[in-house]
Parts: C-alpha cells; sequence; structure tokens
C-alpha cells in the first residue's frame, strides 16, 4: 500500500488499535501484539492497552513467522492462543467471546486431554480469524515460517476442528487501498 496500513484512521483511531481495544474488550486475557521493532510508536500504543509487544526485526518474514514468534512468547500454562489479524478492524468483540466461552464448555465436557481447534465460520459460510488453538498445538505453530500461517495445520487436523458459528459478515483484511477505502465508505454492504 505504500504506507503502514496498521496507522491508518477508521471510526476515529488506528486500525491495529480498532483490534487490539476489541481483544481488550472481550477481555482476552495475555493479549500478544506482533510488531516491527523500528515502530515505537505502536510499541508505546501497544503497552498503553496492557498487551504484550513481541518485537520482530523484520515484518516481511510472514505471517508464519509472526505467529510462531507470538507463540513461543506465551506462558507455559497458557492453555490456547486465540489468534486474530490487525488488519481486521471489524472483527467482532461477540465472535472473540463466543469462542472463548466455547472454549471453556469444550473444557469443562472432556474427560481427557484432547486438542481443539475453534475457528469461525461466518454468516456466507466463509472460514477464518478469530481462530483459537489449544495448547496441544503450540509446539507446531512455533515452527511456522513465511508467509503461511496455520491453514495447513488446520486442514491436517480438521477431525479436531470445531466451529463456531458467526452470525455477522467476515470481516476483510485491510491488504489494498480498494480495501480500505471499501473499509471507510461501506463499499459492499459492511458498515466500518
Amino acid at each position: 500500500m505504500g504506507v503502514n496500513k496498521l496507522w491508518l484512521p477508521y471510526r476515529g483511531k488506528p486500525i491495529i488499535e480498532a483490534v487490539i481495544a476489541k481483544a481488550k474488550e472481550a477481555n482476552l486475557q495475555g493479549v500478544y501484539v506482533v510488531i516491527s521493532e523500528v515502530d515505537h510508536a505502536l510499541n508505546r500504543l501497544v503497552k498503553r492497552y496492557g498487551c504484550q509487544a513481541v518485537t520482530l526485526n523484520c515484518s516481511r518474514k510472514g505471517i508464519g513467522y509472526s505467529l510462531a514468534s507470538a507463540i513461543r512468547r506465551l506462558p507455559m500454562q497458557a492453555q490456547a492462543a486465540m489468534v486474530l489479524l490487525a488488519d481486521q478492524p471489524q472483527i467482532h468483540v461477540q465472535d472473540m467471546s463466543g469462542i472463548k466461552q466455547q472454549f471453556k464448555t469444550w473444557r469443562m465436557r472432556i474427560t481427557e486431554d484432547e486438542p481443539c481447534i475453534i475457528q469461525t465460520r461466518y454468516r456466507r459460510g466463509e472460514e477464518g480469524h478469530p481462530t483459537l488453538f489449544s495448547s496441544h498445538f503450540f509446539s507446531e505453530l512455533a515452527m511456522l515460517k513465511g508467509d503461511i500461517g496455520a491453514k495447513k495445520l488446520i486442514g491436517q487436523y480438521s477431525c479436531h476442528v470445531q466451529l463456531h458459528i458467526s452470525n455477522h459478515l467476515y470481516p476483510p483484511d485491510v491488504d489494498t487501498t480498494t480495501d480500505y477505502l471499501r473499509l471507510i465508505t461501506d463499499i459492499g454492504g459492511m458498515k466500518p
């Protein structure tokens, strides 16, 4: 896009701040935000929300590398990790809260230590973030590299995938200038 898209304004605050604020509103514990080590302003913003900054020396290493870096920073007692994308400011607090509750309910029902992935399925059938991984998958997530996220892992362990059914439309990523213009002008039927 030629600019750092995470700093583009959305509803009076930067895109990244909208996502962080929603994660905090959903009462997610231990929010980790992967950022470039040279973005000192973003580091300050992350800390202002009481989140942990995971600083990388090269943001071009891809989403897999970013996710792996965050997973390696989780405390040993973490039971699960919910993955959000920083460029999806229309992600819904209700979906984060719903996944969190679904995981708690699942943990109370199981009799063995079973792995669990909870992925969001949106109103029109798209599947995506937020996605929760139980700690059983942390070692494999910590080895991700490049620009491939956890999609392959989800496919490989499809027998452990549960769906969180969302009543919302899929929150689009902001990857291009056109995506951003849609976000702020409501092209495509989604209000910012």
